[in-house]
């Protein structure tokens, strides 16, 4: 394999979030699913993502039951963020260029005299304590 077709073929990939956060933890692992390649079973991996995503379900669960209904919605597109009637958005996709990511909550605080609202994204880590790649994940 020339030196030219790695860049080449890995400017051609949406780098989504699943992709960046195998970046963080191993670049020949990011490289190989750029590439299409399967993850093969591992038990704990498995068991791991399960638990961060049963974790993510019931936090999530937790915000929306402290608040009404109304100002809740299950944006998908973050074209639909511009609406004004809603406070928390769930499972949030946004892109740009050849980026993507998907925001688990988003929460709308309200600006202030004449400033516009914040989007402010939440990202759920089941661990103790917050790494450098947990930070750089919500960024």
């Amino acid at each position: 394999m020339s030196s030219n077709a790695i860049p080449k073929a890995f400017g051609e990939v949406r780098v989504t979030s699943s992709l960046f956060e195998a970046g963080l933890k191993c670049f020949t692992k990011c490289f190989l699913l750029s590439l299409g390649e399967q993850e093969s079973g591992n038990a704990y991996a498995d068991w791991a993502r399960s638990h961060d995503e049963s974790y993510q379900k019931e936090a999530i669960q937790r915000l929306i039951e402290g608040t009404e209904m109304a100002d809740v919605t299950g944006v998908t597109d973050a074209t639909n963020l511009s609406s004004a009637g809603w406070r928390l958005a769930v499972i949030v996709r946004v892109h740009a260029h050849n980026l993507e990511s998907i925001i688990p909550l988003v929460e709308r605080m309200k600006g202030e005299q004449h400033r516009p609202a914040q989007l402010v994204p939440v990202r759920f880590v089941c661990a103790n304590k917050l790494t450098s790649h947990h930070k750089l994940l919500v960024a």
